[in-house]
């Protein structure tokens, strides 16, 4: 059984697609769903969900001190954009298109390959 981890920010529970956290998960209020120290979020984008995707929800994630890596995947096409915070207020984008090329996840030290993040994906 998995278990569908929120995190809040701005005292707002945020649903993710996917992360991950590095350290040892903080919970917060007494709720067992409510994670507070993500390192890496996921998204995978959707035309009515993108837009939200790629400004409110980036902007609340911004403000967690754990949070250095944001990733949007395209479920239309081969697309995958990754931001990093090197520093506070300095954020590096990278976008992969090729789905021969491979994504650099930064803040667990990994690539993930396009051709694994597209398997069984018919575009």
């Amino acid at each position: 059984m998995t278990k569908k981890f929120t995190f809040q920010v701005f005292n707002e529970g945020v649903y993710t697609d996917t992360l991950a956290v590095c350290e040892k998960p903080l919970l917060g209020d007494n709720d067992d769903l409510l994670l507070i120290n993500p390192i890496l979020v996921v998204e995978v984008l959707s035309k009515s969900t993108q837009k939200y995707d790629r400004t409110g929800k980036f902007d609340k994630y911004k403000t967690l001190e754990s949070f250095k890596e944001y990733m949007m995947i395209r479920q239309d096409i081969c697309y995958a954009e990754v931001w990093y915070r090197e520093r506070p207020g300095l954020w590096h984008e990278t976008i992969v298109t090729d789905i021969v090329g491979k994504l650099p996840l930064q803040s667990l030290g990994v690539e993930i390959s396009m051709k694994l993040i597209y398997k069984n994906v018919k575009a």
